[in-house]
C-alpha cells in the first residue's frame, strides 16, 4: 500500500468583501483529493474554478474557513514553517511573474536554500555548485 502524502479533507474557502465585509466569494468549496507516494496529480479546472486557492491552502499562504489539510498524517498547521517548507514548494504558472529582475542569480539560488540548508558553508557550498 502507498503512503499518503498529502490529504485534503472537505476544503473550502470564502472571501469576505464589501461593506462590512458582508460579501462572500466562494474560492473553492468541499474540496477533497489524497496523493499517495509515487503519483502525480494535476488541478485542472476552468477560470475561477479555485485552483489557485486550493494551491494557496496546501502552501499556507492563506487560512481555510473549513476542512483540513494533512502532509504525511500531520494537520499542516501543527508543522513548524521552516520544516514543511523543505518538502512542500509551489511552482508558479507563469515563471515569469515569480522572478524579481532587478535581483542577482545568487539572491534567487540562496531563496532556494534558505528552508532547506542549515548554515552559512552549506549553503556557500551548494551555491558554488548551482553556479557551475
Amino acid at each position: 500500500m502507498k503512503k499518503e502524502i498529502l490529504v485534503i479533507q472537505d476544503l473550502s474557502k470564502k472571501y469576505k468583501s464589501g461593506l462590512l465585509r458582508s460579501k462572500e466569494t466562494i474560492g473553492c468549496d468541499n474540496v477533497s483529493f489524497k496523493l499517495n507516494s509515487g503519483e502525480i496529480v494535476s488541478l485542472v479546472g476552468e477560470s475561477g474554478s479555485g485552483k489557485t486557492t486550493v494551491a494557496n491552502l496546501i502552501l499556507r499562504f492563506i487560512q481555510p474557513t473549513e476542512g483540513k489539510i494533512f502532509y504525511e498524517g500531520k494537520e499542516i498547521h501543527d508543522i513548524p514553517t521552516k520544516d514543511y517548507y523543505k518538502n512542500i514548494q509551489g511552482i508558479f504558472q507563469d515563471p515569469y511573474s515569480s522572478f524579481n529582475y532587478f535581483y542577482r542569480i545568487e539572491h534567487m539560488l540562496n531563496q532556494t536554500f534558505k528552508y532547506t540548508l542549515k548554515g552559512l558553508a552549506n549553503k556557500r557550498k551548494a551555491l558554488e555548485a548551482a553556479l557551475n
